[in-house]
C-alpha cells in the first residue's frame, strides 16, 4: 500500500498569542507523519493566524476543504494538532467530517489519536467536538466574569476612547488618563454645539477643514476624519463627565459565518461606576448639550429615532393624502437650499402622479395597488 500524502492545517485564535503557536502545530504533525512513515507535501500546508475557532469563514480553512473536494486532490490526509483547531462548534465538527469523509480525504487529530478511518471516528469527533464548544462557553464566561471584576475596580477593560490614553500598571491592569490634546478638542466640540450652535454636520466640516486630529477609524477602516457619528458619540459620551458604564450590550456570531453582532442588555446588567479623574467636560456644559439634543430631536427628529434625520413637520404634514390609494405623500429628496422643494423632489412626485395614473388608465394595477 503506497503512503498516505498529507496536509496540514493548522491554527490560532488570537493575536495576543504566540505566532510560534503555527510551528509548533506543524512540527507536531511532522513527527507524527515521520514515525508512521507519511509522506508530507509542503505545499499543502495551511494555516490561519488570529481567527477565532467559530467562524468557518477562514482562508487556510476554505483553501484546504476547497483542495480536499477537487476532482484530483493532492493529498489523502489531513493531519491537525487537536480537532479544536479546525473548529470549536459541534455542528461544524460533524459537518467537516461528513464533508471529508465524502471526499474520500483521512482526518487526523495527531494530540488526540482520532483518526476517521476508525470506526469509532464518528463518535470520537462527536465527543472532542461537544468537550471544544464546552470550553469555549466556558471561557467566554469566565473572560466576562473578569472584565466585570476590573470594570468593579476601575480598571480599563479594553477597546480606543477618544480622549483617553491606556496606561498599563506594573501588574499587568491597564487605566485610562486623560490625554489633554484631545480633551481640548473635546470641550471645543462641546462648546460649538452649545454656544455657537452649531449642527453635527457643521462641526465635523470645521474640524476636518482645520485638520484637527480625528479618533482612530475601527480595524479594517483606513480613512481618518471626523463625520456627523464620531461628533455624535462624543457628545452622548457620559465617561467624558466622570461616569463608566460597561456591559450594556453582548456579542453574538452569526451561524455559519461567525461574524459578530452586538444586542443591547437590559440596564439591570449593566455596571456603572463614578470615575472623577475621567472627567472632561464639566456638568454645566455637559448639561447644555442635553438639552440641545432634546430641543433638536423633538423639532427635527423621528419618533423612536434617536438621529436627527430631517424636518418631521411641515405645514401640510399629515394632511396630504393621494386621491387614488389614500396614502400619505411623502417627501422623498429633502428641501431645497432655501428651505423649500427641490426641483429633483417635485419631477419626482410629478412622474409618479403621471406613472399611477397611466396606470390606472390602462388597468395595469387594482385600484388598492396603485400607489
Amino acid at each position: 500500500m503506497n503512503e498516505p500524502r498529507c496536509a496540514i492545517y493548522a491554527r490560532f485564535s488570537s493575536d495576543r498569542q504566540s505566532p510560534t503557536s503555527i510551528s509548533d502545530q506543524v512540527r507536531k504533525c511532522r513527527d507524527y507523519a515521520v514515525r508512521h512513515g507519511w509522506l508530507i507535501l509542503e505545499e499543502h500546508l495551511y494555516s490561519d493566524e488570529a481567527i477565532a475557532a467559530t467562524s468557518m469563514a477562514r482562508e487556510g480553512l476554505q483553501m484546504l476543504l476547497a483542495a480536499a473536494a477537487a476532482p484530483e486532490r493532492a493529498f489523502d490526509c489531513i493531519l491537525i494538532d487537536d480537532t479544536s483547531r479546525l473548529t470549536r462548534k459541534l455542528a461544524d465538527a460533524l459537518n467537516l467530517y461528513e464533508k471529508l469523509t465524502f471526499a474520500g480525504v483521512r482526518l487526523v487529530a495527531v494530540s488526540q489519536g482520532v483518526d476517521s478511518d476508525s470506526s469509532q471516528a464518528e463518535l470520537l469527533i462527536g465527543v472532542h467536538g461537544l468537550i471544544d464548544a464546552v470550553y469555549w462557553r466556558e471561557l467566554a464566561q469566565k473572560t466576562h466574569r473578569g472584565m466585570q471584576g476590573l470594570a468593579l475596580r476601575g480598571f480599563h477593560t479594553g477597546g480606543r476612547c477618544f480622549g483617553y490614553s491606556s496606561v498599563k500598571a506594573a501588574d499587568g491592569s491597564a487605566r485610562l488618563e486623560v490625554n489633554s490634546a484631545e480633551a481640548e478638542i473635546i470641550n471645543r466640540i462641546y462648546r460649538l454645539y452649545t454656544e455657537s450652535a452649531y449642527s453635527m454636520k457643521r462641526i465635523a466640516h470645521t474640524l476636518n477643514a482645520e485638520g484637527i486630529l480625528s479618533p482612530q477609524p475601527q480595524k479594517g477602516r483606513f480613512n481618518r476624519s471626523w463625520c456627523v457619528s464620531s461628533v455624535r458619540h462624543i457628545l452622548l459620551n457620559a465617561r467624558y463627565t466622570g461616569k463608566t458604564t460597561w456591559n450594556t450590550r453582548r456579542k453574538v456570531r452569526v451561524p455559519g459565518t461567525g461574524k459578530r453582532v452586538f444586542r443591547p442588555r437590559p440596564q439591570s446588567e449593566w455596571v456603572k461606576t463614578e470615575a472623577p479623574q475621567l472627567r472632561i467636560v464639566s456638568d454645566e456644559l455637559a448639561t447644555a448639550v442635553q438639552r440641545r439634543l432634546e430641543a433638536v430631536k423633538s423639532t427635527f427628529g423621528r419618533e423612536g429615532s434617536g438621529l436627527t434625520i430631517g424636518p418631521k413637520r411641515y405645514l401640510f404634514s399629515g394632511l396630504l393624502k393621494c386621491s387614488v390609494c389614500g396614502g400619505s405623500i411623502a417627501l422623498v429628496s429633502g428641501r431645497g437650499r432655501h428651505g423649500v422643494f427641490s426641483t429633483s423632489s417635485a419631477w419626482r412626485l410629478r412622474v409618479r402622479e403621471r406613472r399611477v395614473g397611466a396606470s390606472r388608465r390602462v388597468g395595469a394595477w387594482p385600484a388598492q395597488r396603485a400607489c
